[in-house]
């Protein structure tokens, strides 16, 4: 990276973030080739329903696309610290074990993926939600590929000594297969179903024959505007939540298991436990700043690359009629609540008067 420069910039009701990346040239970049894309094409986004917290379609590229896809993969495990064969390692291991064609005769005729995560997804318990993919494909024999492929995949990743057979149900109206995942990263079932040139894969049966119909009346909007494509062909384009996905950071998972400890209330540096009604204080502060974060509407999502430089655009509409000051003030409140825990005593006296 050589130069970085960014924009913010208020825009009708909304307010607009862009940010450019200025790479080197002579510098190979996984992540720079993986989006030189021809763009995105805006029915990949129609599979994704208005209540999804957020759907990103990701256009591959045509050049050299199994190379990119395999490199971008492979440098994503190294920067995670995974441990274990990388992805084209994988690959090849699998074209071996199956005696199929995984680059040339899938990853290389797939168009573009559609990840989305579903507002509600019925999971087991303990199962860690994953985005539902949507796989879009150059041609209907390719779509037939990774249905056939899928098993296998699957088989591999969890050890199995042959490869599962799935189960079938119909499920409005689309016939979703099921294969066991407990031993997979989000620890739940994998359904998948698919039509001619499009394969669902996720882990709630109904999200999923929900994904595999692409709906333009349904699909999901950017505030009170239908979604449109941006003049420029763009390699990444959808909503986010930010409300949501901050939320969803910042909620620390409850504790699970036959054994619960109690919580207790925090302890200041003088050895003085923190009163109940200040805690109370605290965490309805909290609260109001999580409600109104997640009011917030969808937000827009786009990634270029043009010549040599990365450009990232992020659009939150619907903020300068209230919307940003409601949060502001929320916000503060909560950190002024937070930082008068530090004198207990004035806080208490505070309390008291009101």
């Amino acid at each position: 990276v050589k130069a970085v420069s960014g924009l913010v910039s208020f825009q009708g009701d909304g307010v607009g973030v862009a940010l450019n990346i200025t790479v080197d040239p002579t510098q190979k970049s996984p992540l720079f080739d993986f989006l030189s894309s021809p763009g995105v094409k805006l029915q990949w986004l129609q599979h994704a329903h208005a209540s999804a917290e957020y759907a990103l379609a990701i256009s591959l590229p045509e050049k050299n696309r199994t190379q990119a896809v395999l490199a971008c993969l492979d440098a994503i495990a190294k920067a995670n610290g995974a441990l274990g064969r990388l992805p084209t390692e994988a690959v090849k291991e699998l074209e071996t074990k199956f005696k199929i064609s995984v680059a040339d005769s899938i990853i290389a005729k797939t168009e573009a993926i559609t990840l989305l995560l579903p507002e509600k997804q019925e999971l087991p318990r303990g199962a860690k939600p994953l985005p539902t993919l949507v796989i879009h494909t150059e041609d209907a024999a390719t779509a037939e590929a990774w249905e056939r492929f899928l098993p296998q995949l699957v088989g591999d990743l969890v050890g199995a000594a042959a490869t599962p057979q799935p189960g079938t149900e119909t499920v409005q109206g689309a016939k979703v297969l099921t294969l066991p995942g407990s031993e997979l990263p989000g620890d739940a079932p994998i359904h998948y179903t698919r039509t001619a040139r499009v394969i669902v894969i996720g882990q709630d049966r109904a999200q999923v024959a929900k994904a595999l119909k692409a709906d333009a009346t349904l699909a999901v909007r950017s505030g009170a505007k239908p979604l449109s494509l941006p003049n420029e062909p763009v390699a990444i384009l959808g909503v986010v939540s930010l409300g949501r996905l901050i939320t969803t950071l910042m909620e620390k998972p409850k504790p699970m298991g036959p054994v619960v400890p109690l919580e207790a209330n925090p302890v200041l540096p003088n050895g003085q436990v923190v009163p109940e009604n200040i805690i109370a204080d605290l965490k309805k502060a909290r609260q109001l700043f999580f409600e109104k974060l997640s009011a917030l509407p969808h937000a827009t999502l786009s990634a270029r690359v043009h010549q040599n430089e990365v450009r990232l655009v992020l659009f939150q509409p619907q903020v300068q009629n209230g919307g940003l000051n409601a949060l502001i003030n929320s916000a503060i409140d909560w950190l002024d609540k937070v930082s008068s825990m530090s004198d207990p005593n004035q806080r208490h006296q505070e309390h008291n008067r009101r």
